[in-house]
């Protein structure tokens, strides 16, 4: 299935999700994403859908793997198995 997007009128912006009111849906499903946080990421909250698991964009992937890459070996070792919790406020 192909997604054709125009593009935004001049001076138009996009909340990014953290500024959302409600919930972004899941690309699979349309559930509401949740927000968590990764430990050792706490500056980049991921979106998750119980039944599809976590989304996450291209800038999210390049700043993860820049953080992983600037890790120690213990410390990559640690964020290499992730804990993922529910992003409170």
């Amino acid at each position: 299935q192909t997604l054709e997007l125009e593009p935004l009128p001049p001076g138009a912006t996009v909340p990014s999700p953290g500024d959302r009111a409600e919930p972004m849906p899941c690309p699979s499903c349309t559930a509401p994403l949740s927000r968590r946080v990764l430990a050792g990421f706490e500056d980049h909250p991921l979106a998750q859908c119980e039944r599809h698991g976590v989304w996450i964009d291209d800038d999210e992937l390049r700043a993860l793997m820049r953080r992983i890459a600037s890790a120690s070996a213990d410390e990559a070792r640690r964020l290499a198995a992730p804990d993922l919790r529910e992003d409170r406020p």
